[in-house]
């Protein structure tokens, strides 16, 4: 952090006597000084990477408020704004390769190259357009050789910010320095505020390439800068053992401003009364009476526990849906995923809550699919969440009511488009009364699906519903009272299958006592 230096406030102590006219001075929380505007600092390749110590993909740090700005969310799809170069400081992406480095670098993943990875950055793609000897199939090819390419976004103005974040989901397959000399295939991850030397953290070897993982960066240290520039490295030595390499998708940036407050300057020679200050007690919020952080992580983490653990259902041969552990907000999240037309899956920690109460999840899009919505279970029938030995078990005909997101056709990104309310109790999950029909989400929720926030709360026969504390509707409904169960579902709809899943994660589920 920048300190706040001796001469700086000096000459606004002296601004403060001096104006004999009201004007106002704007004055930032926290102990950083803000600086004055500078013309952005541009990219000066060749680019140098350094893993950071401590490293900022720390497991477990305090997240950003709720009031937390979003400065970039990039889910790869066809306005990926790219330039093939680094000349410039509009901020926007820009791809660069070393110095003999093959003809393969980052792109977009379009349609005419690969169903199953569609709109992703994949590290080999060239064109990634079909074109003979410039374009490579994340379906069929693997990364080759002698490859280091960039992908950088920036510059990114965070002058006005105490704190910022950064998230993404990536699927890592390169080959290992074996001999732990650290000469292998790596991926990395970097921060700079010179456009030259980058900060964070570097991978070699793999991860699941079928799971998705998900990494929180805290950029604490960059806050206040005014040109940082946030960067992907990939490379690969002169050997032939290589593999998939690295796809990322739904990169998000979450920044924390500071606030401002404005202090009147009066003419020197006026004496100016103080006033008593009065301080409004903060109201104590109510405890959760249930808080699911799936913090731990693993097996044996028990909220994970509580919502039944990894399950997956084969149906003829095929995976029809799962619910497992994945990245969340920050640290461990829950995933629901399912391949079949028209199907709903759910999962809930098969626990109960009558009276008023206030349900609150947070939800990040893998994909979207046609028309496929997921959201929140609540009022449901006790048997709508039982577990056979540690085998989560629903039954999505049971009793319930379902607010749910809704994806248009064809999706946007993995944006949702609608959102309604259903009253489910005609013993077919898939033919519900709607309480509130298809309804577009209002600009000012700003749902990107990405770390998003629903909310329930029901208040005798009222139900009202929001999305990132946005009211969205408010209706009257005592069909479904009493002590009942909640928990999360997804439901997909005419455009679903092996090679496009539906899939949402989960994270920060809690239920809150209401008076």
């Amino acid at each position: 952090m920048h300190k706040k230096t001796s001469s700086r406030w000096g000459a606004i102590t002296a601004l403060l006597v001096g104006l004999a006219f009201p004007v106002a001075l704007t004055v930032f929380q926290g102990a950083v000084a803000i600086g004055q505007y500078q013309e952005p600092v541009p990219l000066k390749p060749p680019f140098v990477f350094h893993e950071a110590d401590p490293a900022i993909g720390a497991s477990s740090f305090t997240p950003l408020p709720p009031t937390a700005s979003r400065l970039l969310t990039e889910t790869f799809g066809v306005g990926f704004d790219v330039s093939f170069g680094v000349v410039g400081t509009t901020t926007k992406w820009y791809i660069f390769t070393d110095t003999n480095s093959v003809n393969f670098y980052w792109n977009r993943v379009s349609p005419s190259v690969s169903g199953a990875y569609v709109d992703t950055a994949w590290v080999a793609c060239g064109t990634c357009d079909g074109t003979p000897g410039t374009s490579l199939d994340p379906d069929t090819d693997d990364y080759p050789a002698n490859m280091g390419t960039w992908m950088i976004y920036g510059p990114v103005n965070l002058g006005d910010y105490y704190d910022a974040e950064l998230t993404f989901n990536y699927r890592l397959d390169a080959d290992p320095a074996v001999d732990g000399s650290g000469s292998g295939d790596l991926f990395a991850f970097g921060v700079s505020d010179d456009g030259t030397h980058f900060t964070g953290e570097l991978h070699s070897g793999s991860s699941s390439f079928t799971e998705w993982m998900t990494p929180t960066f805290k950029l604490t240290d960059y806050a206040g800068k005014s040109s940082v520039y946030l960067g992907f490295y990939f490379h690969s030595n002169g050997d032939a053992n290589t593999g998939k390499g690295v796809l990322i998708d739904n990169v998000s940036l979450r920044a924390a401003p500071y606030s401002r407050s404005y202090l009147p300057h009066v003419a020197r020679d006026f004496a100016v009364a103080t006033p008593t200050p009065t301080v409004t007690p903060t109201p104590t919020p109510a405890p959760y009476l249930y808080n699911y952080t799936w913090s731990v992580g693993g097996e044996n983490d028990p909220d994970f526990v509580a919502w039944g653990q990894s399950y997956t259902k084969v149906e003829g041969g095929t995976t029809t849906y799962e619910q497992g552990l994945t990245g969340g907000n920050p640290g461990a999240g829950m995933y629901l995923y399912n391949t079949r037309l028209f199907l709903v899956t759910m999962a809930g920690p098969n626990v109960s809550v009558s009276g008023n109460y206030e349900i609150s999840a947070q939800f990040n899009v893998y994909k979207s699919k046609d028309n496929a919505r997921y959201g929140i279970i609540f009022g449901a029938d006790t048997n709508a969440f039982s577990r056979s030995g540690s085998e989560p078990r629903f039954n999505a005909n049971a009793n319930y009511y379902a607010f749910a997101l809704q994806f248009p056709s064809p999706p946007n990104g993995n944006r949702p488009a609608d959102f309604q309310l259903e009253l489910c109790n005609t013993g077919d999950g898939t033919n519900c009364n709607k309480l509130v029909d298809r309804t577009p989400i209002p600009s000012g929720a700003n749902a990107d699906g990405v770390w998003d926030t629903l909310k329930v709360r029901r208040q005798g026969n009222q139900i009202t519903i929001f999305v990132n504390n946005v009211q969205l509707a408010t209706v009257s409904d005592g069909t479904l009272t009493g002590t009942r169960e909640f928990g999360v579902y997804i439901r997909s709809a005419n455009v679903n299958g092996t090679g496009t899943p539906l899939e949402v994660d989960w994270d920060n589920y809690t239920v809150t006592q209401l008076p």
